[in-house]
């Protein structure tokens, strides 16, 4: 990964009448990332303590950093997988990520429930060779 990987831009958008807090990658769409990573995962967790407008309560939002660093690691572990949208919206919050395969993205979600117990989390994925949801995000929420 380069420095430029690293980058994450945030912001709050609405999205159907409600808050979302978005972090994206602005530019982890180079042709070596599409080229490897053609699968899509989505790692999902359900937060346990939101506010009436979906977005987590601010203490039990900061209480989710050492999760959300973990979900990330996991995701990108020898650098099989590039986090490219991490989207909180309606009492979840999503990792998207471009992974090399669907086991990849199986690994990630076991080490995260070992090293974090007590938080549900799901996954889901499909093949995404064309980053269709990476550009789908950046037509609908410019960055």
């Amino acid at each position: 990964m380069t420095s430029d990987d690293n980058e994450w831009l945030g912001a709050t958008v609405q999205y159907e009448g409600y808050p979302m807090a978005l972090r994206v990658r602005p530019r982890a769409t180079t042709t070596d990332h599409r080229a490897r990573l053609q699968y899509l995962a989505a790692l999902t967790q359900q937060l346990a303590h939101v506010r009436k407008d979906g977005l987590p309560e601010a203490a039990y939002n900061r209480s989710l950093f050492d999760l959300d660093l973990s979900v990330v690691a996991a995701l990108e572990e020898d650098a099989s997988g590039l986090t490219v949208i991490v989207e909180t919206f309606a009492g979840k919050r999503r990792y998207y990520a471009y992974v090399t395969d669907p086991a990849r993205a199986e690994a990630a979600l076991g080490k995260v429930r070992r090293d974090h117990p007590g938080h549900e989390l799901s996954l889901s994925g499909r093949p995404d060779p064309t980053w269709e949801l990476y550009s789908e995000y950046e037509r609908l929420f410019p960055w």
